[in-house]
């Protein structure tokens, strides 16, 4: 299978969801799933938002969580790369989820949405390898 790219909501999906329906995926492809940097910030900054008095339970799950992933990030052709394909996705697909698509795309990983995802529907974009779990 080649390397994806998991988004925010597969993300949190993974976080809420015990037990979890896609621990075997995850498992079974552990070497090459990856998160973005933009992905990790997304989820520490929802954990901030939280009661003071959960918070370092919450960044203790997100610390153990988003170190069972590789990293992507966008070093500069990856950025330049990446923006020649932003013309394809559909404008109103929110802004972090297209940036991770964009990521993905450059880097050349599948892109992992959630099936929960309003906008999973619409993101088979020609040329981008997309994958709703």
């Amino acid at each position: 299978m080649k390397p994806t790219l998991i988004d925010t909501s597969v993300c949190r999906e993974l976080l809420a969801d015990r037990p979890c329906r896609h621990e075997s995926r995850i498992l079974t492809r552990a070497d090459d799933l990856y998160i973005s940097s933009l992905t990790a910030l997304a989820l520490y900054d929802a954990a901030s938002s939280l009661p003071e008095t959960e918070q370092k339970s919450a960044f203790a799950q997100l610390d153990a969580f988003i170190g069972r992933f590789a990293w992507v990030e966008g070093d500069y052709p990856t950025i330049r790369k990446a923006g020649q394909f932003s013309a394809s996705i559909p404008k109103d697909v929110p802004y972090p989820m297209r940036v991770n698509m964009l990521l993905a795309k450059a880097r050349g990983l599948t892109f992992a949405v959630s099936s929960q995802n309003t906008f999973a529907d619409r993101l088979h974009v020609p040329g981008f390898d997309i994958e709703i779990w």
